[in-house]
């Protein structure tokens, strides 16, 4: 369909799944071991199921990988608010939670977009 790169949720992914690397090179070694696993997992889950949506052929496609990313951001979100409660704020913490919800909010509303565009016409009875 389209180069991923050219999509904003695509860019700001991105630079939220280079944010919860660094984020998770602040958290304790040993105990945070599990989430910084559970945090890059679902980071690169985010991003990675928007480009490869958007190299669908149809919109349907394209839709359904959106649903998994914005599984995945949901995931993102909570592991980095959970990170915080457990391990006390770190730098740049705040900032990827309120990022993630931005992502959350753009991706629910290019899902809006596409299956409003796809949904058959309206006929009168």
């Amino acid at each position: 369909m389209r180069d991923p790169e050219k999509l904003r949720v695509y860019r700001q992914a991105k630079r939220l799944e280079v944010d919860v690397y660094r984020i998770c090179r602040l958290l304790p070694r040993e105990e945070g071991a599990e989430m910084k696993h559970q945090l890059r997992s679902a980071a690169n889950s985010m991003r990675a199921c928007i480009g490869e949506g958007s190299r669908r052929g149809t919109r349907p496609d394209f839709a359904r990988f959106l649903d998994m990313s914005l599984g995945s951001t949901s995931e993102v979100q909570s592991h980095l608010e959970q990170s915080r409660e457990l391990f006390g704020d770190r730098p740049g913490l705040e900032q990827a939670v309120l990022d993630a919800i931005s992502v959350g909010k753009q991706l629910n509303a290019l899902l809006k977009r596409l299956r409003r565009d796809d949904s058959p016409p309206h006929r009168p009875a």
